[in-house]
């Protein structure tokens, strides 16, 4: 009689019932290990998800359908961008310029005519050689591989010369062509099929093929490969360098109206060698630290910052607005953390000794800024441009360390509620002109300026979906 078969699920069944050995009742000490896992494992998931529920932050407000429509569409952000942070030189792209002369100019405008000061032709022409004064990557490279193939070329000089003394003179390939016959096209094939062009022949047809305008746009010229910037040609790095250390002390020497002079030259005339380093570093507050108290004494406190969509480097990258709104708040915490330990150190009567540097001590208490102008940037955040202000909200008895009275954020389509609440909440007392055309706002912000800027005497609220007469 064959053996009656089991059921997977008998066996289980079977295998759970108790035997009267204790050593098979005795649990192994890998279970008792595993359900201890699971324990301690149910323990900290749990306590993990009640710190997350502390630690969640607060529900970000939704895009309006306007607002994502425009990101989604590249044409509708181009215009937006051109509406509201317009390119002078956008306006004479396809047209025919050629410069003028002062009286040339005197007498187009007539008595709208402006004489140039002496400052704003010394900037209009540091605009323009602006990469020859403060060298790019380019340059160090192409100094880097200059200095590789002079090293290159003087390793090589021990090696034979080789010129036409020393070298066997060749005899020329070149054949007599044969003779054409009559009524034959001058260049028929029968015409070429003997010929053999010899060695000297040859770079000079490849040349002679192309024609003039392709030689001079072509990429891979020699004019283009030597370097990027001509002036800076045969450079060395460390002329380089020694180059763009001197130009860093004059620019942060320079006084605060003769920087925005220069700053405003750069995005109207050359805005492609305008960075994030170049604009953080230079033309925008310094972030207060006492490691850095004598490069940030000698540069002159900014009263104005302008960062328009015109500047290709915030029309193209997506996060440098970001960036350089995120220096302003770290340079703007920097300082109320300065001015705190000033006030403490007043109030306790600190020696000097303990105190930092004399340079950073005459550094201003406040924030000097007091225009702030940020023009059609689209992929500016609410969150990223609130947290800056809400970085200078002033705590209880204390005065509030930024003091603005210009704010243009026009074009600027995602900045809603929340942003001009912590404008209201830091600088509200002393806000004279607020722009925010075409942003993201509502009713609640309206009230909200209303209630909270007194001396308030210009507020612009045009192409605002939420709004209405």
């Amino acid at each position: 009689m064959p053996p009656k078969k089991l059921s997977i699920s008998r066996i289980r069944a079977e295998s759970r019932v108790r035997s009267d050995d204790p050593d098979l009742n005795r649990s192994s000490s890998s279970n008792r290990a595993r359900k201890r896992y699971r324990s301690v494992a149910a323990g900290s998931s749990s306590s993990n998800a009640s710190r997350y529920a502390k630690r969640k932050r607060p529900p970000q407000p939704k895009l309006s359908a306007r607002v994502l429509s425009i990101l989604e569409d590249d044409m509708r952000e181009t215009q937006v961008q051109n509406r509201f942070a317009p390119d002078l030189r956008a306006e004479r792209q396809n047209v025919s310029y050629r410069p003028l002369t002062l009286t040339q100019k005197a007498r187009r405008d007539g008595a709208d005519f402006q004489v140039p000061t002496l400052a704003s032709m010394c900037c209009s022409i540091v605009a323009n050689c602006f990469d020859s004064l403060l060298p790019s990557r380019d340059n160090f490279d192409a100094a880097a591989a200059a200095a590789g193939g002079r090293s290159a070329s003087s390793s090589t000089a021990k090696k034979p010369i080789k010129n036409s003394h020393t070298l066997k003179k060749t005899t020329s390939t070149r054949k007599r062509s044969k003779t054409r016959a009559f009524g034959a096209a001058p260049d028929s094939d029968g015409d070429q099929q003997d010929y053999v062009p010899s060695e000297d022949d040859t770079p000079a047809t490849k040349a002679s093929s192309r024609s003039t305008r392709s030689r001079r746009g072509a990429p891979g010229t020699a004019s283009s490969i030597s370097s990027p910037n001509q002036l800076l040609a045969g450079w060395t790095t460390s002329e380089l360098h020694y180059l763009t250390r001197k130009t860093s002390e004059q620019l942060r020497l320079l006084s605060l109206a003769a920087s925005f002079l220069l700053y405003k030259t750069l995005v109207e005339q050359a805005p492609q060698y305008l960075t994030n380093t170049i604009i953080s570093t230079y033309f925008l507050p310094p972030i207060l630290s006492s490691s850095a108290a004598s490069s940030t004494a000698s540069t002159a406190a900014k009263t104005h910052v302008w960062l328009p969509a015109s500047i290709p480097l915030l029309s193209h990258d997506n996060s440098a607005a970001a960036f350089l709104v995120g220096h302003l708040t770290s340079a703007i915490t920097a300082a109320r953390e300065y001015r705190f330990t000033l006030s403490r150190a007043t109030e306790e009567d600190i020696p000097l000794t303990v105190l930092p540097s004399r340079l950073s001590l005459a550094q201003p208490v406040s924030f000097a800024l007091r225009s702030l102008q940020l023009h059609g940037l689209t992929r500016l955040q609410d969150a990223t441009l609130a947290r800056l202000f809400e970085a200078a909200e002033p705590g209880p008895q204390q005065q509030s360390i930024l003091r603005l009275d210009t704010i243009s954020l026009r074009g600027c389509i995602a900045i809603a509620d929340r942003t001009v609440t912590a404008i209201c909440r830091s600088t509200g007392s002393t806000l004279r002109y607020l722009n925010l055309d075409h942003t993201d706002i509502t009713a609640n912000s309206v009230s909200t300026i209303m209630t909270s800027s007194p001396d308030l005497q210009t507020l612009k609220l045009g192409y605002n979906e939420h709004l209405s007469d």
